[in-house]
């Protein structure tokens, strides 16, 4: 027997049913609104969206790596950076995700648990909008308000370098120009605060 189909007969064997429509009904819920995820019409509808489509294929296919399947290396990547991206995903449904991902796992595997704590970090990230600090900091007309908006602007910069280094962006240039980013505003803020001893 081969190697896929060994994989694909133990993922058939451990697919939880439940826990996979109680991931389908929390995505519809935090994309589209709780209506949609209960009743079902809408419900199907919804989860023929591109968006929510693409999010439960990419499910499916890091169930399936969780128990051999030979999907590709970046399976789990492209499924943290498609969640992160749809923004309104919850802690709640990243749970149940991890739940339907612990239904595959052996003791060994730590992949249903990197990607519940690696998910819940990005959101986490994300819930931080430092865009009010910024403006507020950047209408104080002394040396105070101009180092603090080069800290929270080298924050921010810092921030997105996190959010890209946990969902592994390929881009090595975007990843140097983001920690740049950071650099330049905190020697701005070290000029403006003046630490010289």
């Amino acid at each position: 027997m081969s190697v896929e189909q060994t994989a694909l007969d133990r993922y058939n064997s451990r697919y939880n049913n439940q826990t996979f429509q109680t991931v389908q009904k929390g995505i519809v819920r935090d994309l589209c609104g709780g209506y949609q995820a209960e009743e079902p019409a809408l419900l199907e509808r919804a989860l023929g969206l591109r968006e929510i489509n693409t999010i439960m294929n990419l499910i499916i296919d890091l169930s399936q790596a969780i128990v051999g399947y030979p999907h590709p290396a970046d399976t789990r990547d492209r499924l943290l950076r498609a969640l992160s991206d749809a923004r309104h995903i919850t802690p709640e449904t990243v749970l149940r995700i991890g739940e339907h991902f612990e239904n595959f796992k052996d003791d060994d595997n730590t992949i249903s648990d990197d990607f519940k704590q690696t998910m819940l970090a990005l959101i986490a990230i994300q819930s931080l909008d430092l865009y009010p600090a910024r403006n507020k900091t950047a209408m104080v007309a002394d040396k105070a308000g101009n180092a603090a908006n080069a800290l929270v602007a080298a924050a921010d910069a810092l921030l997105q370098l996190a959010r890209l280094t946990l969902v592994n962006e390929p881009s090595t240039a975007y990843l140097r120009e983001k920690l740049r980013a950071g650099r330049r505003y905190l020697d701005e803020a070290e000029q403006w605060l003046d630490l010289s001893e």
